[in-house]
């Protein structure tokens, strides 16, 4: 078997030509999976390579219609030797630019991205193989592409003349050029545009001025803008109709790609403490590694368009069918489905054979689908809800907006109803104490850029650290535990004014503080609903909150605003159950309840329902 290389497919229109990743060699073929099977088109044709250093089958698609499928079956059949050629090509929606080590970097990104083709067998190319043998390197070098190599199964080869007269005006080949510098296509499309122009009989001013000056003397409109403004983050199209970088579905792609990176982050710090584990037990020869491997952009890139297929079939599983739509907030609950499955209960598989990543995949959709139909089923189960009793005096009652346990009036009103929305997030440990995480570096990137939206300086009394210390009790962000952090960071990443809803929460966190109450209270939870009373001795610390799932929600709308862990649910400020309401029907926020004296917590209490 020959070393791997990279050749390339035919050009495109913009004469691009898209690497790809070749392999050929001697080796017998030991199954083909999916033969006997009627219902599908393709095989995978599994080879066993004579190189003693190749350990892993090498296994290609192959369709039964391809002409040279027959001449597999019987090489299976009868265990001969084969010459085989196998592509790994880029799937159509992926870049052609990108280089196909970047497509390559792990299993994850190379199952997400490319597909391996088997291309050809004994000399003779399959229908679908795109690269020409005569291109391969051979001894010497590269060697030119010309018409001679393995013959295509099922096609014949053309004739080239010798010099093939070009049929191109001079006005089309500069229209030509005008458009790939205009469009902004690579270096050397608009080179090769130039030199047709100028084969064509443009004057080299001509090519020059091509795509910088008119070239034509008809009046012109009004002078446009080159790009239209940013769209409404529900409209996935500017109306230049190219994609809204501030859309749902872009935002859809950012948070998976953070997921990856910590996925991946997480398998390279278990990879690293396993091998200076052995190294240091004496069971592997060599050096400790001095830290983690870092994690490539994209490697997260990649990991994070499974997380996304994944998701999209959960949505479209729940549904029972139509197409996924990464715009609609039911992507975002399906999109946590999928994060929540793949950081506890079904890990991510690095380095197995396609069937056990499918396998894998199956069970994060089939899981998530259960727990997205049974969720919704639960949302419709409301049950009937006694009538609310009169209170006995009018001291402090339901009526007048005061918080859980609360006087009648004064701050206890204004505390009650103008706390700004935010998060719950779990109790912080302390740094240096078990259990503790510190965040990573992306993690505390994200909250100095969260600040830097919220108009915070980046100084010392800035109040985003001030709001570090009133919340956390700790003085710079690194102090943070990370699971509390990236709930935090989530959360109000999800909103669709990120930096505004942290302002606002951080000044009303600091205020509140100042008047001696305790900033993480949502408006109208009492202190007593906000953390659970637990025996002396025996609470646990609580563990990272997982993000919310709607959080492209806005604050105060049904189903989002309550933000991850939250005590009232998925009904927001004012939800329909009336727990949260400063004015609810089932008297819930009263300071003196039924049973007369001023209780801090009734029967009835703020969170009843």
């Amino acid at each position: 078997m020959a070393k791997p290389f990279v050749s390339h497919d035919g050009a495109d229109e913009q004469g691009v030509r898209a690497e790809v990743w070749v392999q050929v060699g001697n080796g017998t073929v030991t199954k083909i999976e999916n033969q006997d099977d009627d219902t599908k088109r393709n095989v995978m044709v599994v080879i066993r390579s004579d190189n003693s250093k190749v350990s892993r089958p090498i296994t290609a698609w192959l369709a039964k219609s391809d002409p040279t499928y027959p001449a597999v079956v019987e090489a299976l059949a009868s265990g001969r030797e084969i010459q085989y050629r196998v592509e790994s090509q880029r799937k159509p929606t992926v870049d052609r630019t990108t280089p196909i080590a970047d497509l390559r970097v792990d299993m994850a990104t190379a199952g997400a991205n490319t597909v391996s083709i088997f291309a050809g067998i004994d000399g003779t190319l399959g229908q679908e193989a795109v690269t020409d043998p005569a291109e391969d390197p051979g001894p010497g070098g590269r060697l030119r592409a010309s018409d001679r190599g393995a013959a295509r199964a099922g096609a014949q080869q053309p004739q080239r003349s010798e010099a093939a007269p070009t049929a191109l005006g001079v006005e089309a080949a500069l229209s030509g050029l005008t458009t790939a510098r205009q469009a902004g296509l690579p270096s050397g499309v608009v080179d090769a545009a130039a030199a047709l122009a100028l084969a064509a009989g443009a004057t080299a001013r001509q090519v020059a001025d091509a795509g910088f000056t008119g070239q034509s003397t008809a009046p012109r409109g009004e002078p446009r803008r080159a790009f239209a403004h940013e769209a409404a983050p529900h409209l996935p199209l500017n109306s230049d109709q190219r994609v809204n970088l501030g859309s749902y579905a872009v935002q859809a792609a950012f948070s998976a790609e953070n997921v990856a990176h910590d996925v991946l982050v997480e398998a390279e710090q278990r990879a690293f403490e396993a091998h200076n584990a052995a190294v240091a037990a004496g069971e592997l020869d060599g050096e400790p590694l001095p830290h983690p491997r870092p994690v490539a952009p994209a490697q997260a890139t990649g990991l994070a368009g499974v997380l996304l297929v994944l998701a999209d079939r959960v949505q479209v599983g729940a549904y029972g069918g139509g197409r996924p739509d990464r715009m609609a907030n039911s992507h975002t609950r399906a999109r946590s489905l999928v994060y929540d499955a793949v950081r506890t209960r079904h890990p991510v598989p690095f380095g197995v054979e396609a069937a056990e990543r499918g396998a894998w995949m199956a069970a994060v959709v089939g899981e998530g689908v259960e727990r997205f139909r049974a969720l919704a089923a639960l949302s419709q189960q409301v049950p009937d809800v006694p009538a609310p009793t009169g209170g006995d005096d009018g001291d402090g009652t339901g009526g007048d907006g005061t918080g859980g346990g609360g006087t009648g009036g004064g701050a206890g009103e204004g505390a009650g109803r103008s706390r700004a929305q935010g998060p719950e997030v779990p109790a912080a440990r302390a740094e240096g104490s078990a259990g503790f995480v510190a965040p990573t570096q992306q993690a505390m990137q994200r909250y100095r850029d969260l600040a830097l939206a919220a108009g915070f300086p980046a100084t010392p009394d800035s109040p985003a650290l001030t709001f570090l210390r009133v919340k956390f009790g700790v003085g710079v962000v690194r102090q943070v535990h990370g699971g509390t952090l990236e709930s935090l960071l989530t959360w109000f990443e999800g909103q669709r004014q990120p930096g505004e809803a942290f302002r606002s929460y951080v000044e009303s966190t600091i205020a509140a503080a100042q008047h001696g109450t305790r900033g993480e209270q949502r408006p109208g939870v009492s202190r007593e609903h906000r953390e659970p009373r637990e025996p002396r001795g025996t609470r646990e610390e609580a563990a990272p909150v997982q993000a919310p799932a709607a959080h492209e929600d806005g604050p105060g709308t049904a189903g989002a605003a309550a933000g991850p862990s939250s005590t009232a649910g998925e009904d927001g400020a004012k939800g329909a159950d009336g727990g949260n309401r400063a004015k609810g029907a089932d008297g819930g926020n009263r300071a003196k309840g039924a049973d007369g004296g001023n209780r801090a917590k009734g029967e009835d209490g703020a969170h009843a329902a």
